[in-house]
């Protein structure tokens, strides 16, 4: 899990380059949600 995030952190400023900032923010926000649930045991 920690190392898929650091990977992620890495990786997603050369995607970020590429698309638009409404994506990044999307993909942040759906990334984030997740990340709490899986945090919570829910996912």
């Amino acid at each position: 899990m920690f190392p898929a995030a650091i990977l992620g952190g890495f990786i997603a400023p050369q995607i970020a380059k590429r698309v638009s900032p409404i994506v990044v923010k999307r993909i942040a926000v759906a990334g984030l949600l997740l990340l709490a649930l899986n945090l919570l045991g829910v996912y």
